[in-house]
């Protein structure tokens, strides 16, 4: 039987990708540093199926082992920052004495000539590793709204980002998910690489308004200049690295490298990718006072 580890299970993606495995009936194991933060999870999203919570930890191998272990395939969810390539590569020599045959990792959309070395280092590690793979690439994700930004819009009616005014393609994490699915049961899909975006790129302010609609109630995009974005956050009390992670996030986006559109979503899975208008819809209760 089929059993699959997803990592990251606290993370926007991988808490859409195990319900979504659970729905076609596969068995799952749901995996972060804190077990207990699974099932947390587990609970308020309602998830039902064959899965088991489980820890685990990129600096701790028998951690990994233990998580691997009956497991063939694995959603891969790596951390955005630390030594991400060496986390790679020793969850790789772990993964190869488990014997694991698919994995699917979250990568990053990235233009060419804006590559992400990060992730096209831990990109060339799996494709050499010998373990059968897939890799996606989403754009920044709408989802963000309601983790990340979601206090600005529920207390301050805002979002106040370093973001220009350049159209983005966001994509829905559920989408995401969706692709991980077929990807996970299909092995046409294996040895691929996918860019995944949303199906129109859109401005933060055509965001705001859909979430005024949402909402019924005035949300405005404040596009701040990063000299008042560094400032802002330091009254604060936010480090000066949090700003400009920030800052260096939104930087593709002023040179329109988030705003390609790629059909993968729907060629991929044969459903249009959600709209934002949906996607404010079904999580307006995120921003609701």
């Amino acid at each position: 039987m089929t059993k699959i580890l997803v990592t990251g299970v606290t993370g926007n993606v991988g808490r859409e990708v195990v319900p979504a495995l659970l729905q076609k009936g596969l068995t799952v194991k749901a995996a972060a540093r804190d077990v207990n933060r699974v099932n947390e999870v587990a609970e308020n999203d309602n998830w039902s199926g064959d899965f088991e919570a489980v820890s685990f930890d990129y600096g701790d191998d028998e951690s990994m082992s233990n998580a691997l272990n009956g497991v063939d395939r694995v959603f891969l969810v790596t951390p955005t920052i630390g030594a991400v390539v060496q986390m790679v590569e020793a969850f790789l020599e772990v993964a190869k004495a488990c014997d694991v045959k698919h994995i699917v990792r979250l990568s990053g959309m990235r233009n060419i000539k804006e590559a992400s070395a990060t992730h096209a280092d831990c990109e060339q590690r799996i494709a050499a590793s010998g373990i059968a793979f897939t890799h996606l690439r989403p754009n920044f994700f709408m989802q963000n709204f309601n983790t990340f930004y979601a206090d600005g819009i529920k207390n301050r009616d805002s979002i106040a980002l370093p973001a220009g005014e350049e159209p983005v393609s966001f994509i829905d994490v559920r989408d995401i998910a969706d692709v991980a699915v077929v990807a996970f049961t299909q092995a046409a899909h294996i040895g691929k690489t996918y860019v995944l975006t949303g199906g129109q790129a859109i401005t933060h302010d055509v965001v705001a308004s859909a979430l005024s609609d949402a909402l019924g109630r005035k949300i405005a995009y404040i596009n701040m200049p990063d000299e008042q974005f560094r400032q802002v956050l330091k009254q604060a009390g936010r480090p000066d690295a949090v700003a400009e992670s920030i800052i260096n996030l939104y930087a593709p986006v002023k040179q329109m490298l988030a705003a390609p559109i790629t059909s993968d979503v729907e060629t991929i899975t044969g459903n249009a990718p959600r709209t934002i208008v949906e996607y404010t819809h079904d999580y307006r209760a995120a921003w609701m006072r």
